[in-house]
């Protein structure tokens, strides 16, 4: 296949993971969000916010990349522990249902290019999962955390540029593509062939 084909299917598929992502966050934000404030919560309708270029660039380069956070206003949920950990959950489990939804699809996609596509797809929403697991602000792991206990969050933001630092240093010389890839190999590929 050709280069610029592959490249442009990696990009969409990108970008559509980081919208599966991220739009029903804004949904679940808008319903957690207490009555006195939604009209303050609007679901947000430009997509294109929700793209990070870093991220896409990684997804391109490394087959692992991430989202730009969607941003809330937690003070003003009606119970803000379960607010922030439905909000985080919730692109975890969209990506998750999308790439449950891909894989029948995949074994009875018919054409070179279609399998790629869909291939693309599934390992891409699984990729985004594992990496939104890894304690790294403001991946959803930081924002689960967060829910259950202020201090242990406090502690990640405090030491978060030593965090980032390693995070980046473990993606660019690939222990966290091989990681993924690794998980994916046991937990999705068995599905797949």
């Amino acid at each position: 296949m050709d280069l610029l084909i592959k490249i442009t299917i990696t990009i969409v598929c990108g970008i559509i993971t980081m919208l599966v992502h991220e739009v029903p966050k804004s949904v679940t934000a808008y319903y957690v969000t207490h009555p006195i404030h939604r009209d303050t919560q609007k679901i947000n309708k430009r997509l294109f916010k929700y793209i990070d270029p870093i991220g896409l660039i990684m997804f391109v380069l490394l087959n692992v990349g991430w989202q730009k956070p969607y941003e809330y206003n937690s003070s003003k949920f009606r119970d803000k522990r379960n607010g922030i950990l439905a909000i985080a959950l919730t692109g975890i489990l969209a990506n998750l249902l999308m790439m449950s939804a891909l894989i029948p699809v995949f074994l009875y996609a018919s054409s070179q290019i279609g399998q790629e596509i869909i291939g693309k797809l599934i390992y891409f929403n699984f990729a985004i999962v594992i990496v939104n697991l890894l304690p790294v602000a403001p991946l959803e792991m930081s924002k689960i955390i967060h829910s259950f206990s202020n201090n242990a969050y406090f502690k990640l933001v405090q030491n978060e540029r030593i965090i980032h630092t390693v995070f980046i240093l473990l993606l660019v010389i690939g222990i966290i593509t091989r990681f993924v890839d690794g998980i994916f190999r046991l937990v999705v590929l068995p599905f797949i062939y």
